[in-house]
């Protein structure tokens, strides 16, 4: 399993003096951070960044099957990605996204 989070650091400043923020990859079985990346001044391009490498991520560590994240990577592009790279994802949906929360309490995608 794969899990994805954005973090900033509280002790670490970029060179304008804004606190870093990072994109985190993390794979549970081996307790290890597998990837990083810096977002720049925003952080909601988390989910374009995490397209960017998760190709090269998985080819790197083909066991990762499931990536995980919170309601920011709920985007079809991310999700188009995930599985047609044939793994699963499982990603919050906010409540403020009614439709598309009741539509997938709980979906399942086969490959």
């Amino acid at each position: 399993m794969l899990a994805v989070d954005g973090k900033t650091a509280k002790q670490g400043i970029d060179d304008n003096g804004r606190p870093l923020h990072m994109l985190n990859a993390f794979v549970h079985d081996v307790q290890a951070v597998v990837g990083q990346w810096s977002t720049g001044a925003e952080k909601t391009n988390e989910p374009t960044l995490l397209c960017r490498h998760l190709v090269a991520l998985l080819e790197t560590y083909p066991m990762l099957r499931l990536i995980t994240g919170d309601a920011m990577f709920a985007q079809r592009p991310l999700a188009e990605l995930i599985c047609g790279q044939g793994r699963d994802y499982l990603l919050q949906i906010e409540a403020n996204q009614g439709d598309t929360l009741d539509r997938q309490v709980f979906q399942c995608h086969p490959h």
